[in-house]
């Protein structure tokens, strides 16, 4: 079996709830003023932490066109949301 020449890698980034929430809003506003269909709020919290994954690889040396992210704790999913813990968002990316 030949072997693939890259392989995937994982990272961590932790972001305070204000934060994460502070760029969701602008997201939001961003979206609302291109006039772009309406996303859900699951989705705005998808893109909200895939830009986080980028800048933290970005200060890896990380090429950033394979990032995913593979899983959120904490996001704020509601109005209400306890800011004592941080959003967790564990992404990967491929190495070659």
């Amino acid at each position: 079996m030949e072997q693939p020449d890259h392989e995937r890698q994982s990272g961590t980034v932790a972001i305070s709830v204000p934060t994460f929430q502070q760029r969701l809003n602008h997201i939001v506003e961003e979206q609302g003023r291109a006039g772009k269909g309406v996303l859900s709020r699951l989705a705005l919290v998808h893109q909200t932490a895939k830009q986080f994954a980028i800048e933290a690889a970005l200060k890896k040396g990380i090429d950033t066109g394979s990032i995913d992210v593979e899983e959120l704790t904490n996001p704020p999913l509601f109005d209400f949301y306890p800011e004592d813990e941080p959003v967790v968002i564990h992404y990967s990316y491929l190495i070659k």
